[in-house]
Formats: structure tokens, sequence, C-alpha cells
């Protein structure tokens, strides 16, 4: 079969489905049925049976219920939670754009490196539990938003933790609390991604990926990019750009 063919053929299994017919949908998922292509495989459908989706030949994209783009839309964001979860680099910046009392926490990671630890995971899934928020708006990188998307699904997964997740994938739990990622680099792209990434114990970085790490809401204010340094520009950009690349080059498998 030919590559066009192919295309065709995948093109003629994919539907848009939202989650209520009947009611605006609070996400819609796209289904693509993989039954000829030729990068996908049987070893392809057993990596998947055993990732914990019920049905072969099957890859499931989520997306945000709603994505806001623009100038001001950081402010709404803030307007429809009652807690900030920020990276402590930022936080002097945005507590000057809040215009109400809302609770702020100030998102700490133990090491120096890109992803939150473990640890730094179930510290914030403490606090969040204390607290008990209706809303949380995660505002910084993508350590942050992927620390508070883990700590969410921690709190309503009926005790399972990260390392049965690694085995096992996200758990398909229904969070009680709305989430709403901010972002304010340009690189990660996980406020609209069903991804988190964390680094365990053993300083082994998992990528981990379910619906229940999709965020309600996200938002994508200019305002908030623009004023970054040029080093974070420079290293969010070169992000972007190897995502991009990923995207067009690599297999199911991937």
């Amino acid at each position: 079969m030919s590559i066009s063919e192919s295309i065709t053929e995948v093109r003629s299994y994919l539907f848009f489905l939202p989650s209520g017919i009947c009611a605006p949908p609070d996400r819609y998922h796209i289904t693509i049925l993989y039954l000829s292509c030729s990068n996908f495989c049987k070893r392809h459908a057993k990596n998947i049976s055993t990732n914990g989706l019920n049905t072969a030949f099957m890859l499931r994209l989520y997306t945000p219920g709603r994505i806001l783009f623009g100038h001001g839309t950081f402010e709404k964001a803030l307007g429809e939670s009652d807690l900030i979860v920020v990276s402590p680099s930022i936080k002097t910046k945005i507590v000057q754009r809040i215009e109400k009392d809302v609770e702020i926490i100030e998102f700490k990671r133990s090491s120096k490196t890109g992803e939150p630890l473990e640890q730094d995971v179930y510290n914030l899934k403490d606090v969040l539990e204390e607290l008990e928020p209706k809303s949380v708006a995660a505002v910084g990188g993508g350590s942050v938003i992927d620390a508070t998307k883990l700590a969410l699904v921690l709190m309503f997964s009926n005790g399972i933790d990260l390392k049965t997740m690694y085995a096992r994938g996200v758990p398909n739990i229904k969070r009680k609390i709305d989430l709403i990622g901010v972002e304010t680099t340009a690189g990660t792209g996980t406020g609209i991604s069903a991804a988190a990434v964390v680094i365990d114990d053993e300083k082994v970085k998992h990528g981990l990926v379910g619906e229940a790490l999709i965020c309600d809401r996200a938002i994508y204010d200019p305002s908030l990019v623009i004023s970054m340094s040029r080093e974070t520009a420079a290293y969010s950009g070169m992000d972007a750009l190897t995502h991009a690349i990923e995207a067009y080059t690599s297999t199911i498998e991937n």
C-alpha cells in the first residue's frame, strides 16, 4: 500500500466525538483507527494493549474543553479560580496582576532539573487536599503545570500512586476540581496536552499520558510570554521546534 493510500484509509476512520451530544461538550477527542498504515504493525498493537487501551489499532488524542488566546485572558483565568499554583521566578509578576483575593501556592522544585520530582508532586497533592479548592490555575512553565496535573490525579485515584501509573498508565478518573493551565513559556505545550512528565527517586524520567491529565481550560496570554528572558525564550523556542519535528517524523510507537 502506498503512503497516499494509507493516508486516505486513515482519514476514512477518523471521527470527532463530543463527550455529550445534546449539551455543549466538555472536551473533544479524536479517535483514529489505524488498520493498514505502513508504519503500524502487530508490535504496535501489543504496545497499545499493554498500556491499558482496550481497543487495538486505536489512538486517542484529547484537548481541553476551552482554549483561550489573547491579551487579558490571564485575568479571566484568575477570575475563574480560587487558588493559583505558580513558579517562584514569576510570582511577583503574577501577584501584580491579581485583582481579587486568591490563595497562592509557590511551587518550588527540589531539584534543578526541568521536570518535577515525585516528592514535589506528593507535596503539592498534600497542600491541595488541605486547602480543598474548587478550581486551580497552574501558572508557569511545564514543571508547574505537570506537577499540578499529577497532584490532582493522585487526589482522586483511590490510592493509586505514581509508581503504579508508570506500570499501568494513568487511571481514567473524574476530577472534582477544575484545572486551568496558564503557560508562561512557549515550549512544552502541556496546557493543551494529555501528558505530564515526572522524575522518580532513581532519577528516571517518566512521561505519563491520560485523559485525566487534560486541563479543563488552557490560557495563552501573549503578555505573559513577551516578558521572558532571552535565555528562557531561546530554550523554550527550541523545545517547541523539537516537538514540531517529532510530530512530523515520529511513528505511532513514539
